[in-house]
């Protein structure tokens, strides 16, 4: 009964949960990442989380008890998950009617799943505001033990593809992608090829976020068109995502561009650095280099891009941030 969740719905590239939801959200996903360090130390975090109403750990602790063979625990829990409008929820309900017989009921689950997941594109996507619950993406696993559900599924896509906008179709790609936090709780089995296809559209319709996903993408991918890839990253880089400029530079470093170009590679994490230095003054921040830094501390370390980042820190640490003095102190600490 192991069902797919997107374990990261709205909250991804700097959204934030609305403040109702601020204790659930940060509790979920606090277990998410602490998963396969302490199971239950995460269990109780979900725990609290669903005690505070939030549909996405009520789900998550409904898959962990499927995944125990706690069937009657399991199906409270997307019972409650789903009076919180988790379409996922009500899709695994669905199919509990359908196999028990009950097809009446099994039909009004699946109808309310698609409709739930239709008000939640609607008018949260159109507005660009984080969508709740935020599981949207149905996986192989129960697409393949319940044929009901993936019909409904493709009845909400087909119904996506003719109303939603290019935003909407960009946060349901990078969910079927289950890009992000998830895969050690819920068993993501991402639909790369179908979350591309939705990623593709979005992009070719002018979403920047989307543009920037298939960019990454196609760079990643052996045989795909990179001078393509390319392209829609510089399109989204003039469209103010520093994050294109930086993918474009690992692209020229790592050769995926014919062959390894540490200068052109430079040249466009400079580009990166400069957009990002601006948008941060634009925006008031007291201290721009720290958000410089953030760009490329985030990246890891695979090619030196801490070094990078912590002469940005170092910058904004000798201006008086106390955040990146913080970050630099803990860097040496290791």
């Amino acid at each position: 009964m192991l069902a797919f969740g997107l374990a990261w719905g709205g909250a991804a590239r700097g959204e934030e949960a609305r403040p109702a939801d601020f204790a659930g959200w940060k509790r979920w996903l606090t277990a998410l990442m602490d998963f396969e360090r302490s199971p239950e130390t995460a269990q109780a975090l979900l725990r609290e989380a669903a005690g505070l109403g939030y549909g996405r750990a009520e789900f998550a602790l409904g898959v962990l008890a499927a995944r125990d063979g706690n069937g009657r625990e399991a199906m409270d829990w997307f019972i409650r998950a789903a009076g919180h409008r988790h379409p996922i929820a009500m899709l695994e309900l669905g199919c509990e009617a359908s196999q028990r017989g009950d097809g009446a009921a099994a039909e009004r689950w699946f109808g309310t799943a698609v409709e739930t997941w239709l008000a939640l594109v609607g008018p949260q996507w159109h507005s660009g505001s984080t969508p709740e619950p935020g599981d949207f993406a149905v996986g192989d696993d129960l697409a393949a033990r319940c044929p009901e559900a993936a019909t409904a599924r493709d009845g909400f896509e087909d119904r996506l593809a003719r109303l939603g906008t290019a935003a909407a179709w960009s946060r349901y790609g990078r969910a079927v992608n289950g890009r992000t936090f998830g895969g050690p709780l819920l068993g993501v089995a991402a639909a790369r090829e179908r979350a591309l296809s939705w990623l593709m559209r979005a992009a070719l319709a002018g979403d920047v976020s989307a543009m920037v996903d298939v960019g990454e993408a196609a760079l990643s991918t052996p045989g795909a068109d990179v001078a393509g890839a390319v392209r829609l990253l510089e399109r989204a880089g003039e469209a103010g995502r520093p994050d294109a400029y930086v993918a474009i530079g690992i692209a020229h470093r790592n050769g995926r561009l014919v062959h390894p170009d540490p200068m052109a590679a430079e040249r466009w994490f400079g580009r990166a650095e400069a957009l990002t230095y601006a948008q941060a003054q634009t925006a008031g921040e007291a201290f721009p280099a720290t958000r410089v830094g953030m760009l490329f501390f985030r990246l890891g370390d695979g090619m030196g891009e801490n070094a990078r980042a912590m002469r940005w820190f170092r910058l904004s640490a000798e201006a008086g941030d106390a955040h990146a003095a913080d970050i630099l102190a803990t860097a040496s600490a290791r």
